[in-house]
């Protein structure tokens, strides 16, 4: 869980420090619009990130409950 909250945060950094800069809020500093960027290193991050996202979400999902001991069921018998 800690790694997805890291993760989720480094994209969500990205993007609302762009908006900053976009709006004037901030001076631009070069950091690049996530998914969208030129070069390759910075669009790799965050398609690997995604990736463990996609990951952490399906281990999630598919975790098999534990399974119940088996207990003896007494029967009646009726005459």
């Amino acid at each position: 869980m800690l790694l997805g909250t890291g993760v989720t945060l480094m994209i969500a950094l990205q993007a609302m420090m762009n908006l900053a800069v976009v709006t004037s809020l901030m001076p631009c500093k070069g950091i690049p619009l996530p998914f969208i960027s030129y070069g390759g290193s910075n669009l790799l991050t965050c398609l690997a990130g995604v990736g463990l996202l996609f990951n952490i979400h399906r281990q999630g999902i598919y975790r098999k409950p534990p399974k119940r001991p088996l207990v003896a069921k007494s029967y009646s018998v009726r005459m």
